[in-house]
């Protein structure tokens, strides 16, 4: 395994650091909020996994980390630009907009187990966190799949809502209600991860310790 990346992943590490920028200018020309101090925080996931993409390119942990900073900083920045559309009467982009960030929140919020059991090199240490990636997978998936029919609210239950764009509103709001109870799951799966984790830093050596501290570090 190399420690150097490539010229190609150094000029797709400086565009996803550009994208970042962009969409944080952007939210700070259109509100100053939480969504802005939640976007400063995602930049620890893109530094952390920029320097494990640089120094171990072959570690699938690194663009992890990589791609959950860039896609909760895209996907926040939707909710904020959605918003501003509809509050200027553009409700159909407003729409398409918050549901392209309503789908994207699943799998986002599944890779919080991913990097867990993925932890420290890219691989899964047991067969028991093996099979528990793979299934959490598939749920993950069939769950975005459906949230494709409720109600496009990005940031979960009392956040800003959008109509959806192709369906009724009593139909979206329906599988809203139905799907939310069972994106708990994927919660409930990220601290089973991390529980198996902290076994696992009970019997690693000082080094990894200080592994799984600074990923800590980046999640928190």
């Amino acid at each position: 395994m190399t420690d150097v990346a490539n010229p190609r992943t150094g000029r797709l590490l400086i565009l996803t650091w550009i994208l970042f920028f962009a969409s944080f200018a952007v939210m700070l020309t259109q509100k100053i909020g939480y969504e802005v101090v939640v976007l400063a925080g995602e930049g620890a996931f893109l530094a952390v996994g920029t320097i494990i993409v640089l120094r171990r390119p072959g570690n699938v942990l690194g663009w992890i980390l990589v791609t959950m900073g860039l896609g909760w900083m895209i996907t926040i920045t939707l909710d904020v630009m959605a918003e501003v559309l509809a509050e200027s009467g553009s409700e159909t982009a407003a729409s398409w907009l918050a549901l392209v960030g309503n789908v994207s929140t699943i799998p986002l919020i599944w890779l919080f187990a991913a990097v867990w059991l993925l932890f420290p090199d890219g691989h899964t240490y047991t067969t028991a966190a093996g099979r528990l990636l793979r299934y959490s997978g598939y749920y993950a998936l069939v769950l975005t799949m459906a949230t494709a029919f409720a109600t496009p609210r990005i940031l979960g239950p009392g956040a800003p809502s959008q109509r959806h764009p192709f369906l009724d509103d009593s139909l979206s709001d329906a599988i809203e209600e139905a799907i939310l109870p069972l994106v708990g799951l994927i919660f409930l799966i990220g601290l089973v991860a991390a529980g198996m984790l902290i076994g696992r830093a009970r019997r690693s050596g000082p080094v990894e310790r200080r592994q799984i501290g600074w990923v800590a570090f980046a999640v928190i």
